[in-house]
């Protein structure tokens, strides 16, 4: 994997005791289903991560395009309007825009005012499509052919004090890690792995509504919300990446974090598909 961010988020040292330490491995897998078309490109980019920080926490997320969906391009700009990467991206930039305007509202609630807030948007862009464009997708809703796309969807509140709030949708996973002394223990909870209670996505689907107009639906996905406290780092990945990669952060992080992270940067990830890793870390003076 190629480590592509990595970042120490504190305030100045005079002022605090605790920071965060944030890496970022990713690497982009090839698309699946349109690398022979004219004119597609090769990177998925269907896994999107960041974090914010603040003088209390650190949000996260991990949204991951569903592939191999419908990917629709708008003819007059050749630009994507409808697609899992572009829900991923979306999902993104509006869940860290309702972050930074209401920190204090619970991640259930932010997760589903973004979803709501992109739905709203890509129904402005439906409007604004050429009609030759508009008259094709009626034309294929009329024939039971619905566009759809989809992404996972992971998010944490990591707090100074070692409280950790984590919204899970979807395959992908966070290791837990309490830290005692000076000794790193993992914690085993249901975001170690697949959860059938959680196991959903958030879907888009093109429709036409009452006056035959395009629309677009969404389902309110299963969930599930794991609250820990005395956490001292987490691991979020995403379903790319790799089985042995995985055993070795849950069997050998605790016992030589430095030692782990040098491992998987030689790791081959041959699971042709995005993979991103994120690592956040509480230290503390």
């Amino acid at each position: 994997m190629q480590n592509k961010t990595t970042a120490a988020l504190q305030r100045p040292a005079e002022n605090i005791g605790s920071y965060f330490t944030c890496e970022v491995l990713m690497t982009a897998g090839p698309r699946k289903k349109f690398m022979d078309d004219p004119g597609s490109d090769i990177d998925l980019g269907e896994d999107v991560c960041g974090f914010i920080s603040t003088s209390s926490e650190i949000l996260s997320w991990l949204f991951d395009g569903t592939s191999d969906l419908h990917c629709l391009k708008n003819p007059a700009s050749n630009r994507e309007y409808f697609s899992s990467r572009l829900l991923a991206q979306c999902l993104s930039n509006t869940l860290k825009r309702a972050y930074l305007q209401q920190p204090a509202t619970s991640l259930d609630e932010l997760v589903a005012s973004a979803i709501l807030k992109v739905r709203d948007d890509w129904r402005e862009v439906l409007n604004g499509l050429p009609e030759e464009e508009k008259d094709l997708l009626t034309s294929n809703i009329n024939n039971k052919n619905f566009p759809e796309c989809a992404a996972t969807i992971m998010a944490a509140r990591f707090s100074l004090d070692g409280s950790l709030s984590v919204y899970r949708s979807g395959d992908s996973k966070m290791l837990l890690f309490e830290s005692a002394g000076n000794s790193i223990n993992h914690l085993d909870t249901s975001l170690a792995s697949k959860n059938p209670d959680s196991n959903d996505r958030i879907f888009f689907r093109m429709v036409l509504d009452a006056e035959g107009e395009l629309d677009i639906v969404s389902n309110q996905p299963d969930y599930e919300v794991v609250n820990q406290e005395g956490i001292g780092t987490i691991i979020c990945m995403s379903d790319g990446v790799g089985l042995s990669t995985e055993m070795l952060l849950k069997e050998d992080y605790d016992r030589d974090p430095q030692k782990v992270r040098d491992e998987i940067i030689y790791q081959s990830q041959g699971t042709r598909d995005d993979k991103v890793i994120c690592f956040i870390e509480l230290n503390r003076r």
